[in-house]
């Protein structure tokens, strides 16, 4: 089947022709599936147009997309989890991206471009999971993971990278005026936030010697989830790639694969109750007391206009992450900050159309 490529495509093939990806028509044999790997924060008003372009372009066109959104700066409630990162690559400017390891590092309007090349081509390897078990009362996600040589890959060091995303995150994020809106919105929704990076930056090495067609590596993979991912919204994402330098441009993803960990099968007694997106549910925040952010976790059964606000003892209402915010069904996660409130009881509602709810917490500083 011919293909018709833009001259845009053409430097792309370039990047990729130099970095090992061989650009035989994979639609026989397996889709490769491309990688955005990409800087953000919730003060960056720039950013909800890169969350648009995901959003609207990329995930419709191409939705086995992995898609790590990297937070940076130490005011973002999320940066910790991202920092390495985020030096490893050389990020600066924001919201920019890095597609496959090769593109370097992109603005937001290069990103469909860049994914719709690399979206086409044979990838190095596939990636299969057996035996996935997610045990409640540990927190362990385990999984033997299988790498297939889906062409002779020559001599390098291969590794494999796992990270931890986390969607339904509710927290106010600012807003310029090109991306529709002027100002901080309470009622935003991030989604693919780097929660986890294990053994960031680079991962653990898979093999150095030449990889030929059919050839089979295995791993063991097992992550304890960080007290601070709710797992219902929780995905592993595993990148499988050549080593090299720079990290943004020298190393050639070979495939990836992203799984939420519903995928996985169940043991174990958590010690924690775990929402349900089939019922209404407000959970005590964790941590309680706390200083200065804790995290509210609600489920919600069928699309809602829904409001989240606090209030402080005397019933002066505080915050408000939703204010009649329309969502879809499923399990949300509010990351409150309390850092310019004092120290004080302070209470927090949830309410929907057939639902109310309110639960105590305490700020301590």
């Amino acid at each position: 089947m011919k293909k018709i490529l833009s001259l845009f495509s053409i430097p792309v093939l370039l990047v990729l022709l130099l970095t090992g990806i061989n650009i035989k028509s994979a639609y026989a044999i397996d889709t490769n599936n491309v990688v955005l790997e990409y800087c953000t924060g919730t003060w960056c008003g720039y950013c909800p147009c890169a969350h648009q372009i995901i959003n609207q372009a990329i995930l419709p066109s191409y939705p086995n997309t992995v898609i790590i959104a990297y937070h940076g700066t130490s005011s973002d409630p999320w940066y910790p989890y991202s920092q390495t990162m985020i030096s490893t690559f050389g990020f600066s400017g924001y919201p920019t991206g890095i597609i496959g390891r090769t593109s370097g590092i992109q603005s937001r309007s290069a990103w469909f471009s860049f994914i719709s090349a690399q979206a086409t081509y044979q990838p190095g390897v596939k990636i299969v999971l057996q035996n996935k078990v997610y045990n409640a009362g540990t927190r362990e996600l385990s999984a033997t993971v299988n790498i297939t040589a889906l062409q002779d890959l020559p001599a390098g060091q291969y590794n494999i990278y796992y990270v931890i995303t986390e969607d339904h995150l509710v927290y106010p994020q600012n807003h310029y005026s090109s991306c529709g809106y002027s100002g901080y919105i309470n009622d935003y929704v991030h989604n693919h936030v780097c929660k986890l990076a294990v053994d960031a930056p680079y991962g653990e090495m898979i093999t150095s010697a030449q990889w030929n067609t059919g050839t089979v590596h295995t791993k063991q993979m097992s992550i304890i989830l960080p007290s601070h991912v709710n797992e219902s919204n929780a995905h592993v994402n595993i990148i499988v790639y050549k080593y090299g330098s720079p990290l943004s441009s020298g190393a050639a993803i070979q495939n990836s694969v992203s799984l939420p960990k519903s995928a996985f099968s169940t043991t174990g007694v958590s010690s924690v109750k775990e929402l349900s997106a089939d019922r209404y549910e407000l959970a005590q925040n964790y941590p309680n007391p706390f200083n200065p952010q804790t995290k509210i976790n609600f489920s919600i059964p069928k699309a809602d206009f829904v409001s989240l606000k606090f209030y402080d003892i005397r019933g002066k209402e505080v915050a408000s992450y939703l204010n009649n915010y329309y969502l879809t069904p499923g399990v949300y996660s509010a990351e409150f900050d309390g850092s310019k409130l004092p120290s004080g009881v302070y209470f927090y509602t949830l309410t929907s159309k057939n639902f109310t709810e309110t639960k105590k917490m305490i700020l301590v500083k």
